[in-house]
């Protein structure tokens, strides 16, 4: 099935092109805006999972497979963009919880609602056959790469 319907060279070329540009120009609006990784993110939504929303070092740590210094090291930097908060329990002021904070709430909430405007401005410029299309080729492109994924690491 390789090749079927792209036989010529040109054509490939142009669409690997478009490809690196369109990754390249969105690698550079995430990277420019100062906006917090997507690794960084899971991190913190696993912290805000954590029951009453909260975890300790020790448990990042744990759960990331990562040493106690390493996690304490991600907390502090989280702690300095203001991301997350320390706190101590009244029975044992001995045990620190890293806890994600309002404020690093409030943001997302508004980033995500920046974000889904940006999408629904896109949508709106590409109309409604080739928003469509987009959305039929993306769902094409995911299982691909989920059904080419396994064959390519047992090689």
């Amino acid at each position: 099935m390789k090749g079927v319907f792209m036989e010529e060279k040109p054509v490939k070329a142009t669409m690997i092109e478009r490809l690196f540009r369109t990754f390249n120009l969105l690698k550079e609006k995430v990277d420019s805006s100062g906006q917090i990784r997507p690794r960084q993110i899971v991190i913190l939504r696993y912290i805000h999972k954590c029951p009453n929303h909260r975890t300790t070092i020790s448990n990042l740590a744990r759960h990331y497979q990562i040493t106690d210094a390493a996690a304490s090291q991600m907390v502090t930097y989280f702690e300095k963009k203001g991301w997350v908060e320390k706190v101590r329990t009244e029975f044992d002021r001995r045990v620190v919880y890293v806890k994600v904070s309002d404020g690093f709430m409030a943001e997302m909430k508004e980033k995500f609602t920046q974000m889904m405007e940006d999408v629904n401005n896109y949508m709106t410029y590409l109309g409604p056959k080739d928003a469509l299309a987009l959305e039929r080729i993306l769902e094409k492109t995911i299982r691909y790469m989920e059904d080419e994924t396994p064959e390519e690491e047992n090689v």
